[in-house]
C-alpha cells in the first residue's frame, strides 16, 4: 500500500482512481503510483507488517512470514527466495538442542 500526498494539502477528490480526503489518499495500484511520482506527489509505501506465527518455521508459513522472522532473527537469508531455499537457510541457523 502507498500513501500518496497531493500538492494541494487541502485537495479532496479523486485522481486516477484514488480518493484523496484532505490532501491525502492511498492506494496499491502500481500504475496509478507511477503517475502519482511522475506528476509530483509525494509517495511513501510502507511494507505491510507481516505476523509471524508462534514457533519454529515450517512449510505452513508463508515466504513473507518466513522472511520477516530472518530478519527479526538477523538471519541473512543470502539467494534464498523460494520457501524450501529459505526453510533450509533457517534450518542451518538453528542451535543445536
Amino acid at each position: 500500500m502507498a500513501k500518496i500526498t497531493a500538492p494541494v494539502k487541502d485537495f479532496s477528490g479523486t485522481v486516477a482512481g484514488v480518493d484523496f480526503v484532505e490532501g491525502v489518499g492511498d492506494t496499491d495500484d502500481e500504475n496509478a503510483i507511477a503517475y502519482f511520482e511522475r506528476q509530483g506527489y509525494e509517495v511513501s509505501k510502507a511494507k505491510a507488517k507481516v505476523d509471524i506465527p508462534d514457533g519454529e518455521p515450517s512449510d505452513s508459513w508463508t515466504v513473507a512470514q518466513l522472511k520477516a522472522y530472518a530478519a527479526e532473527h538477523d538471519v541473512d537469508l543470502g539467494d534464498a527466495k523460494n520457501k524450501p531455499d529459505i526453510l533450509a537457510v533457517l534450518a542451518a541457523e538453528q542451535p543445536d538442542s
